[in-house]
């Protein structure tokens, strides 16, 4: 076999196994060492992901980083920094340049960044023709996981789990390889690409200092957070290093939502057995006189998730030292402090066997309105559910939450459209040119032919806890003929999820493809379009009702009203 189909030579490089043999010293980077990491990082990821020999595989071009490394601490001046940077960079050759494609492109990034090194000419002309060409050779690194959906897969990259954090090199590694990955195949890179090339620096002196395993995980945490891509998540970590900061010692068995930095009470899990001073519909905005808006930021780097209701962390933010609090919360049109004592025991012990109540998932409201509940009905489910009821006046879809099963869009699509129907386009990274991001011809089609399809008023219900499937199930009702969407802003994360390595067995996930509105809108960071905004409303929430699902009777009223 090695005759027929011989190894790259990429695969023959050992010399760094089991160390990459470079060293920070123990001492603080200079801003002169950043800078010089900085050039190294960029330049390093632009040859491994357009330049033909890199791509053929033939370096191992993660190791060939660690050749590069000791010049920006060694090299007395900055021309012999670059000298050396060069010597480990491989010439083009003679490879018939690749024409780039123009047609098709709905994102990329711009490579600004090499512009500030028009003084380093002989390096400035190599990134250049890099930038501007692509290449033929396939990549050794990465290729497309689904032929249809052209789906971005990481070949040949590991986490490099027996290597310990301690190893200074391998830490560059981990961060310089993430932070290219994001920058050529994030597919909303295009919107923050200023803002990534700008936090590069204070990263380098953060992994550089991450010597320990809690620093290093928490540093791969931060920097995924910074892309505030709900998809995230993390593996290999020892601990959940997000709800390491974000959660304090204690906290109440309460339940949530942000509106201007408070959090409103929607629930109350388990009620203390003698009084409770915390009652539904209060607005908490300070926890022991730190405002909401405070915790928030101070604790905003380690969270992945957006702003507003996007941010489901709400809950958390109440959390607190000690077993006692003082809430300052806002209720009736008053603002008072309440103090909860002995939280634990009251909340969680005296209350452990309350049980939350919980609403049918399927029922049948006044003036035929058909309630499903998508977070807790399957698509067979929804299917037996919707039979037979083309005559009821209107449906409404509370997709407040993650569906019970993803695949649910097309059944409920069968019952709401007449027509097969495309609801969003998608791209894809052109493996090619590394960067770009191409619309995919192939479109995804919705629904089925279906001359006795649902003629009424289809409304679903949304807000921040609506993610990538959620988002997509709720389009796809949003679509019908008429549809309607009510709620709150949702992630704006509806592509398929790409899984990126770090080093020391921690990784990551992030969305790995761009998702687009039929009129060339970007669902990102917006997320679902919402045809009527309705937001928690405390007093609402104090006398028990959904208000989110009265405007959808209400909505549905209206329009059996004004229909002739």
């Amino acid at each position: 076999m090695d005759e027929c189909c011989p190894l790259p030579p990429a695969n023959t490089d050992h010399e760094f196994d089991t160390s990459s043999k470079f060293s920070f010293r123990d001492q603080p980077l200079t801003d002169v060492e950043v800078e010089r990491l900085a050039l190294i990082c960029k330049v390093w990821g632009l040859y491994k992901y357009r330049h033909p020999a890199v791509r053929s595989g033939q370096y191992d071009w993660n190791y060939q980083l660690f050749r590069m490394l000791p010049a920006a601490l060694s090299a007395r001046n900055d021309r012999k920094f670059v000298k050396e940077l060069m010597r480990w960079l491989p010439e083009r050759g003679k490879e018939e340049h690749f024409i780039p494609m123009t047609d098709s492109i709905v994102a990329q990034v711009h490579f600004n960044w090499i512009k500030q090194y028009k003084k380093k000419k002989k390096l400035y002309r190599r990134l250049v023709d890099l930038q501007e060409n692509g290449s033929r050779e396939p990549c050794y690194y990465l290729g497309y996981m689904q032929d249809i959906a052209r789906h971005t897969y990481f070949y040949n990259e590991t986490c490099y789990d027996s290597i310990p954090s301690s190893d200074d090199g391998y830490r560059m590694l981990g961060l310089f390889r993430f932070w290219n990955m994001m920058y050529y195949f994030h597919p909303y890179m295009y919107q923050m690409e200023e803002k990534w090339e700008q936090l590069l620096p204070d990263y380098i002196r953060l992994f550089a200092a991450a010597r320990d395993r809690k620093a290093f995980e928490e540093a791969c945490v931060r920097i995924t957070c910074e892309l505030r891509d709900t998809h995230s998540d993390f593996y290999g970590c020892e601990r959940n290093r997000t709800f390491d900061v974000i959660l304090e010692s204690t906290w109440l068995p309460l339940d949530g939502v942000l509106k201007d930095d408070k959090v409103i009470i929607t629930d109350i899990f388990r009620l203390p057995a003698d009084s409770c001073e915390l009652q539904e519909g209060d607005a908490i905005v300070a926890v022991n006189h730190k405002s909401i808006a405070e915790i928030r930021q101070e604790k905003r780097i380690y969270n992945n998730l957006g702003d507003g209701s996007a941010d489901q962390y709400a809950p958390y933010y109440n959390s607190f030292d000690g077993d006692s609090v003082i809430y300052t919360i806002e209720r009736g049109g008053r603002t008072i402090d309440v103090t909860v004592h002995d939280g634990y025991e009251r909340y969680w012990e005296k209350g452990k066997d309350v049980e939350p109540s919980v609403h049918e998932p399927s029922r049948m409201l006044k003036d035929s309105i058909l309630y499903l509940d998508v977070t807790r009905l399957n698509a067979e489910e929804l299917r037996e559910q919707m039979k037979g009821k083309e005559s009821c006046k209107g449906i409404i879809f509370d997709m407040r939450g993650y569906p019970k099963e993803w695949t649910c869009s097309n059944t409920i699509a069968s019952f709401l459209y007449p027509h097969p129907k495309a609801v969003f386009y998608y791209t894809y990274a052109d493996y090619r040119q590394p960067g770009i991001f191409r619309k995919n011809p192939n479109v995804e089609l919705f629904g089925t032919e279906n001359p006795d399809y649902y003629k009424s008023t289809a409304v679903v219900l949304v807000n921040g806890l609506a993610m990538s499937a959620a988002e997509r199930v709720a389009t796809v009702i949003g679509n019908a003929p008429k549809g309607h969407v009510i709620g709150e802003p949702t992630c704006g994360t509806l592509g398929l999820v790409l899984y990126v390595p770090f080093v020391s067995g921690v990784a990551t996930r992030i969305t790995g493809q761009g998702v687009y509105w039929p009129d060339g809108t970007c669902s990102y960071p917006d997320g679902v379009k919402i045809d009527q905004y309705v937001y928690p409303d405390p007093k609402a929430i104090r006398q028990g009702k959904d208000a989110m699902l009265e405007e959808a009777v209400k909505y549905i009223r209206t329009q059996e009203e004004d229909m002739p």
